[in-house]
């Protein structure tokens, strides 16, 4: 009894939905929304890109596998970024922007602040 009843409990969770929200350097937002198992992989570290996940089921992403409810924010970037600022505040965004734009090497994300 069991047996039969088991794989119905589990097929829900596993065959759930993701949103993934990714912000490139060049200003371009894709939003995608995905059903079932989702696996997001960096390509290579040459341009930065910054992503924001939610997702119910089975998802795998740079930063591990997460089964049930899981929310990411995370950054992967180039060699032109020396030093990250992140911004969770919209309020503290312009005077990171100021410094990003006086100085070489700094880059500024700002996941939750669009």
């Amino acid at each position: 009894m069991y047996r039969l009843v088991l794989p119905l409990l589990v097929a829900p969770i596993t065959a759930g939905c993701t949103s993934v929200r990714i912000d490139s350097p060049s200003s371009e937002v894709r939003l995608e929304h995905r059903w079932g198992v989702l696996s997001v992989v960096v390509d290579g570290p040459t341009t930065s890109h910054v992503a924001e996940i939610q997702g119910l089921g089975i998802t795998s992403t740079p930063m591990g596998w997460s089964v049930g409810i899981t929310r990411q924010s995370w950054a992967s970037l180039g060699p032109e970024c020396r030093l990250v600022i992140w911004v969770s505040e919209a309020e503290h965004l312009e005077a990171a922007r100021r410094l990003q734009a006086s100085t070489n090497g700094v880059c500024v994300v700002s996941p939750n602040t669009h």
